[in-house]
């Protein structure tokens, strides 16, 4: 699991490309079959910026082996992974009940 974030985290810092930040967060919508990546930073001034994300099939597919790896403690559909400029990160998985309800609501029209 760690390997996956890590290698999510390397791709992220090179969507912001460069280190004038203190925080970025990288949010994560994963659906069977899709993930939808957003992130933004915080810079010197506290101030928060939208990160325009570059990740496509592979990245998508990282995503997919994580909900794999830990989907059986937690059945997630969202995830954030914080990051922080001395390298720490966290993240957090959590189950939107009203988001997963809509598609099974939009698949069964």
């Amino acid at each position: 699991m760690e390997e996956i974030l890590e290698k999510l985290i390397s791709k992220l810092k090179s969507n912001v490309g460069h280190n004038d930040w203190s925080t970025i967060i990288l949010s994560l919508m994963r659906l069977r079959g899709t993930v939808n990546f957003s992130a933004v930073y915080t810079n010197e001034n506290n101030e928060i910026q939208d990160v325009e994300v570059n990740f496509g099939f592979w990245d998508a597919k990282l995503v997919h082996k994580l909900h794999e790896l830990t989907s059986t403690i937690n059945n997630w559909n969202r995830a954030k992974i914080k990051l922080f400029s001395d390298g720490r990160y966290t993240y957090e998985f959590t189950y939107d009940k009203d988001l997963q309800e809509e598609v099974d609501r939009l698949n069964n029209e």
